[in-house]
């Protein structure tokens, strides 16, 4: 007996005793920015049909770039966000659909059934194959005429059967399993000793693939995942008066207290001492950039946004302690700080309308950042004043200023012997910083982030293309690259340029990366994150 290429007997059992149903569709396209699917759990399968764009998708935490002509499938219980631009008429498709067993024709069963999917993740697609059926799907999802509809289910079918042959199911599947199931058993048993090379034996494969596919699966590795585990736990228990340290150091898998108070720090950035102390204080921080002026006062706050498209440090890291969710929805975000009753609040001026502004004046002291009139420096000193914390803030600064004499010392001695050039890759545009610093010690003051939210960058930026880029002709680049989709996808243009290609920095591989965050991340952690990568970056060099 033959089978359809690419579809094994097993998957078509899977098919013949499950009935799939369209249940919406959308079309986006013709879009001048970027379009955002903020983070959600799903309830139904999703799937994406790229034909025309590019973008972000993350899937339970795991990033990953998409382009044209690719389908994703995200099954039920994930949380699925994405950030897409680069689209025009073309554009994309979102699918959502159910399945459920032939002989139960209920939703429930899609829920009971939606693990056993046999394709869950991307696969390549020929975009003259898949466009006239999204095609017709669409018209008739949309027509006048409701028994169209059963048109459009069944050239969703057709659909769903070109992705299948797209795959190789089962055997990835069969893995992919193999892989949830050593991630549960972490789960249950975080608070013991574990041996990950016992998991990969378990699984049938080796260590170095069995971390390769957690971190791929899940956006981390096994050993971060599994101190993510322990370090809630242990938040949990430390709220309890009376547990010591010690005792919490062993209920969540640290024999040592020491061993754990390092850890803790590590993970969290705040000795456990210091964490109890300042957890007493509920601090509200209503924007994105907020976040970024709490921490390096070593304040988590308990209400924020954490839903950052374009990383997951700050779910990861301080998920358990954000307890109010805050969201990009003024009368939500106010209702939710009426209820949880914040001691303080802080907010960014320029995101908030005056009157919005005056009504969370009702709801607790409320500290309003001037984003366009002060830089990162002063706003972290007008925080520390806000929550009497200033000599913690002038003391961080003092510290940062420090290593970065230590930066400037070794860009100083690389200066001497090789010709080095600083360029800025921000979402579309490419520029070239130093524009009258060349050869003078303000040179040596690289800069790690500059304030790209203003309506014009420093004159030291120079915007270039890459033959100019070219024409520096330079031994070493620091590539300073906004961590937003838009950057990313300049980035592998310019990598792919033939002038780029024939620099004498790229030919050598003497081009560095330094993420610099998207331009709302202008706060002194995220100068803190910078000026470390820079740091390891020197220390890695001769100089």
């Amino acid at each position: 007996m033959s089978f359809p290429q690419g579809i094994e007997p097993a998957t078509l059992d899977y098919i013949e005793e499950r009935w799939f149903k369209l249940a919406d569709i959308q079309h986006i396209q013709e879009s001048d920015g970027n379009w955002l699917l903020e983070r959600q759990m799903l309830e139904s399968y999703l799937l994406i049909v790229i034909v025309e764009g590019q973008g972000q998708l993350t899937v339970d935490s795991a990033s990953s770039l998409v382009t044209s002509e690719e389908v994703w499938i995200c099954r039920p219980g994930q949380w699925v966000e994405a950030n897409m631009y680069a689209f025009e008429k073309k554009g994309f498709y979102l699918f959502t659909f159910d399945i459920g067993l032939a002989t139960r024709l209920s939703k429930e069963s899609s829920t009971e059934q939606s693990a056993d999917f046999p394709v869950i993740g991307s696969a390549s697609i020929s975009a003259s194959e898949v466009i006239p059926l999204c095609q017709v799907i669409c018209q008739h999802w949309f027509g006048d005429n409701k028994l169209q509809r059963l048109r459009s289910q069944g050239a969703f079918h057709e659909l769903l059967c070109c992705v299948l042959q797209k795959q190789v199911p089962i055997q990835l599947n069969s893995l992919t399993a193999m892989i949830e199931k050593a991630k549960s058993y972490i789960d249950e048993h975080c608070r013991e000793q574990i041996s990950f090379e016992k998991l990969a034996q378990e699984a049938g494969i080796s260590s170095r693939h069995f971390r390769r596919l957690f971190k791929s699966l899940y956006g981390k590795s096994s050993v971060d995942y599994l101190t993510e585990l322990r370090m809630n736990h242990a938040r949990e228990l430390m709220r309890k008066p009376d547990i010591p340290l010690w005792e919490v150091a062993q209920n969540v898998g640290y024999h040592d207290e020491s061993h754990f108070r390092r850890a803790f720090k590590s993970h969290i950035g705040i000795s456990p001492a210091l964490y109890l102390k300042n957890h007493q204080l509920k601090i509200a921080a209503y924007s994105w950039p907020n976040i970024g002026m709490l921490l390096p006062l070593q304040v988590i706050p308990f209400a924020a946004p954490i839903d950052h498209y374009w990383t997951d440090y700050y779910r990861s890291k301080f998920g358990f302690d954000v307890k109010v969710r805050l969201r990009h929805d003024y009368d939500f975000n106010r209702k939710s700080l009426l209820v949880s009753r914040p001691d303080r609040i802080i907010a960014i001026d320029d995101f908030l309308p005056v009157r919005e502004q005056e009504m969370l004046t009702h709801i607790a002291p409320v500290l309003f950042i001037p984003w366009k009139t002060k830089d990162w420096r002063e706003h972290l000193l007008m925080v520390g004043a806000f929550l009497e914390k200033r000599q913690e803030a002038e003391t961080w600064l003092t510290n940062y200023d420090y290593n970065q004499g230590l930066i400037s010392e070794q860009v100083r001695r690389l200066v001497q012997r090789e010709k080095l050039i600083v360029i800025m890759i921000d979402r579309k545009n490419m520029y070239r910083w130093g524009k009258g610093y060349e050869g003078t010690a303000m040179f040596h003051q690289l800069p790690l982030s500059p304030a790209r939210h203003l309506d014009s960058l420093d004159a030291s930026y120079e915007l270039i293309d890459p033959q100019q880029a070219a024409e520096c002709d330079a031994d070493r680049i620091l590539m300073l690259i906004s961590e937003d989709g838009a950057s990313h996808a300049t980035l592998q243009t310019l990598n792919s340029s033939e002038e780029w290609q024939n620099m004498k920095a790229y030919r050598e591989k003497r081009v560095s990366l330094i993420q610099i965050g998207p331009w709302y991340e202008y706060s002194a952690f995220n100068h803190d994150l910078i000026q470390k990568q820079v740091l390891q970056l020197f220390g890695s060099l001769r100089t």
